[in-house]
C-alpha cells in the first residue's frame, strides 16, 4: 500500500472521505439548482465558479486516496452531462458549451498538478542515453 493511500480507517482518511462527499454535494447543488440565483457579479465569474466546481472536488477525492483514474473519468464525463441537463431538464437553466470547457479545464489542472507532485506520476525525469560521438 502507497502512502498515498491509508487505510480507511485512519481519521485524516476518514476526514478527506468525508470533504469529498461534501463537495460532490455542493457541486450537485450548484450544478442542478432549478435556476441560478440572480446575482449581479463581475464578469467571467460564472466561468471561474464553473473551474472550481469541478477542480476542488476532483483534488479532494484525489487527497481521499480514490483511484486518479475512476476520478477522472467520471468528472469528464460529468461535465457535459451536466450541461446538457441544464439544457434539456432544468427549465430555467441553459447549457452552455464554455462551460463544459471551463469544467474539462478545472479537471485538467488538477489531474497535471497531481501528476507534478512529488512522487507523482511525472516528477519522474528520464534520462536521455546520448552516445559518445568521436570527433
Amino acid at each position: 500500500m502507497t502512502p498515498a493511500r491509508r487505510s480507511m480507517g485512519a481519521p485524516s482518511s476518514r476526514l478527506w472521505a468525508l470533504a469529498f462527499g461534501v463537495a460532490v454535494l455542493a457541486q450537485l447543488v450548484v450544478l442542478y439548482l432549478p435556476r441560478t440565483p440572480s446575482v449581479s457579479a463581475p464578469a467571467m465569474t460564472d466561468k471561474v465558479v464553473h473551474v472550481l466546481l469541478f477542480a476542488v472536488p476532483v483534488a479532494v477525492g484525489l487527497r481521499a486516496g480514490l483511484s486518479t483514474r475512476w476520478v477522472a473519468v467520471a468528472f469528464l464525463v460529468h461535465a457535459p452531462v451536466s450541461e446538457l441537463v441544464q439544457y434539456a431538464v432544468l427549465p430555467r437553466r441553459s447549457g452552455d458549451v464554455w462551460d463544459v470547457v471551463m469544467d474539462v479545464l478545472g479537471v485538467l489542472v488538477v489531474l497535471v498538478g497531481w501528476g507534478l507532485r512529488p512522487g507523482g506520476r511525472y516528477r519522474r525525469t528520464a534520462r536521455l542515453a546520448i552516445p559518445h560521438q568521436p570527433r
